[in-house]
């Protein structure tokens, strides 16, 4: 079970290292889109109970960010995925 977390938590940091990529590379002009980002969580199967945590965290988070403006002018916008591990 703890090498399923270390895992996941190396997901999630790669995921935050791409955002912040991502931020870096951001252009003005698209002030107006949203910054859409995309990932997994084993919504169903054995994980889900783990997993259903960590979307309502990224849920809350994203409605914070949004809230003081989003980043670089843009609202975010989560798109998860159900990988049904």
């Amino acid at each position: 079970m703890k090498f399923l977390r270390r895992s996941f938590m190396s997901r999630v940091l790669s995921t935050v290292t791409v955002l912040g990529a991502a931020l870096t590379l951001a252009s003005t002009a698209q002030a107006q889109a949203p910054l859409r980002i995309g990932s997994t969580l084993a919504l169903t199967g054995p994980l889900s109970s783990t997993a259903l945590t960590h979307k309502l965290v990224g849920e809350i988070y994203v409605e914070q960010i949004n809230a003081k403006g989003g980043i670089l002018g843009r609202k975010l916008e989560w798109i998860v995925k159900d990988d049904q591990s």
